[in-house]
């Protein structure tokens, strides 16, 4: 049963995965691309957790302003755009990701909040957002990670932040070989290596604070409204 369980789940996560790069890289309605995708994966999601739910607001809303970020320093630039130099389909594609990694990585298992782990994310997210060359943005957010995964690797925490690797690997080499963005600061080869830790660490962060202290937050929040209705 266990094993049938998670043969369904790869299968769907590869549906899922497959159907979204189809659809990004080869529907050509652009202002439609977000619609489609968003009801592609509410049919292959559904139903969807309130923690999920609100994690793909969220992460979607944070990684626009990211993406935003960084194309204002010089270092991204998208083939088209929306609002603020980031294109339409792209505003979705990190609240879905994470909440795909999480229906295939986590299985049987929970996440732990890890507080040391908000405190790097902090850094890690000022980082990101400073103008510095691609050398030292990769030299500071990989050590901000080793450290990070020195402490903190369980088995859940390496499976989440190893899978977003892999996706970060398959997003950005299709998506820069398709021509749908490129790196203007990029000389050596065409992806600059900063890309590996911060899809990396996207993921050890989510795994270590976002998703278990989201957790934590609404069951106070349940609790309290318990108390009072008691």
């Amino acid at each position: 049963m266990a094993y049938a369980l998670k043969s369904k789940t790869f299968v769907q996560a590869a549906l899922q995965l497959a159907g979204t790069f189809l659809i990004v890289y080869f529907f050509p309605y652009t202002l439609l691309k977000p619609l489609v995708l968003i009801a592609f994966w509410w049919v292959l999601l559904r139903p969807l957790s309130r923690e999920e739910v609100i994690i793909f607001i969220l992460a979607s809303l944070f990684f626009v302003i990211m993406d935003a970020v960084v194309i204002a320093q010089g270092k991204l630039v998208f083939s088209e755009s929306f609002v603020f130099g980031v294109p339409a389909w792209e505003l979705f594609m990190w609240g879905f990701t994470t909440v795909h990694a999480k229906r295939l990585t986590f299985l049987n298992d929970k996440p732990v909040f890890w507080a040391p782990g908000l405190v790097l994310m902090l850094f890690y997210m000022i980082i990101f957002s400073i103008p510095i060359g691609d050398t030292p943005l990769f030299a500071a957010s990989a050590a901000l990670l080793i450290l990070g995964l020195f402490f903190k690797h369980d088995p859940l925490t390496l499976r989440y932040t190893g899978y977003l690797l892999l996706l970060g690997f398959l997003y950005e080499t299709t998506g820069v070989a398709s021509g749908l963005w490129h790196y203007p600061q990029a000389h050596f080869i065409p992806i600059p290596l900063w890309f590996t830790t911060m899809w990396a660490g996207t993921g050890f962060f989510m795994i270590c604070v976002v998703w278990p202290g989201l957790s934590i937050v609404l069951q106070r929040i349940d609790g309290s409204r318990s108390e009072h209705s008691a």
